[in-house]
């Protein structure tokens, strides 16, 4: 993603929507959107984003501005009092905007998994757990992360998937489960590129794995830097400690959810199973 000073005005602002007991409430608005437009938004967003996924981005949306995108994340706060018992057994529904200018679509939808894994990370390092958490201080905190996002941060850990074509894949995109053949993770405070294969790999499967890697990181010599080194991960007990480590776990395993389609251990066994072994 380019840093260039030009690309400092990439956001417009962020909007924080939370679902009271009355309704959807306009917590935090620091875009150019008016009151109508975005309370707008915060309705479609209820509506759409409710029926959601949690803890995903969503968009780009088209806002009352012709000028001006919008993306949703969405995600549960605990409720301290409430007298909703829905809320108050579930939680409160929750949706940031983020609003940016449509002259940099083309640069922020190719990224838009990495900046999912940003968001959710801001998040937890501020603790956003309660409703009474999204204060102001806080709320600024997390768009003063967003604001500098365009200005070279990048998450610490990027996941991708690879395929048995060798073709690289975002985690949020379209794919199909059982032809992933590795997970590849960009680990940016180790320099390194971790490869971590759903199954025991041929020395002619490294080799191509490997190569594409190259040919990838002299595409993108920004974001990733050919000084970075490739190290595969291939024991299960090593992959898990990996992957909890730098907070992945969870996220990898949510993409194979069924029986048919979970994460193989390099023996062939599902992951779940192999870890029995070692407890």
């Amino acid at each position: 993603m380019s840093t260039t000073a030009e690309n400092q005005n990439m956001f417009d602002g962020i909007l924080f929507i939370l679902f009271e007991d009355y309704g959807p409430d306009i917590i935090y608005n620091s875009t150019s959107l008016d009151e109508g437009s975005a309370l707008d938004l915060a309705v479609r967003g209820m509506t759409v984003l409710s029926e959601a996924e949690k803890k995903k981005i969503y968009g780009p949306f088209p806002t009352q501005n012709p000028d001006l995108l919008a993306v949703g994340y969405s995600f549960i706060v605990k409720a301290v009092s409430s007298e909703d018992e829905r809320i108050d057994k579930h939680g409160r529904p929750t949706n940031l905007w983020i609003t940016f200018h449509k002259k940099w679509l083309n640069v922020i939808q190719p990224h838009l998994a990495l900046f999912q894994l940003f968001l959710r990370q801001i998040l937890n390092s501020v603790h956003i757990e309660i409703d009474k958490d999204l204060d102001t201080e806080r709320i600024q905190r997390i768009e003063h992360a967003i604001r500098n996002w365009n200005t070279g941060t990048h998450v610490d850990y990027e996941p991708l998937f690879v395929n048995t074509h060798f073709e690289f894949k975002s985690i949020n995109s379209e794919y199909n489960a059982y032809d992933i053949l590795a997970l590849v993770v960009i680990n940016r405070p180790n320099k390194n590129i971790n490869i971590l294969p759903r199954q025991a790999l041929t020395n002619a499967q490294k080799y191509k794995l490997q190569t594409q890697i190259r040919k990838l990181q002299a595409d993108n010599p920004t974001l990733i830097p050919q000084t970075f080194r490739i190290e595969f991960i291939e024991e299960t007990l090593l992959q898990e400690h990996f992957l909890k480590k730098i907070g992945l776990y969870s996220i990898i395993q949510q993409q194979f959810t069924t029986k048919e389609t979970q994460w193989w251990s390099p023996q062939g066994k599902p992951l779940k199973e192999a870890l029995k072994e070692f407890t």
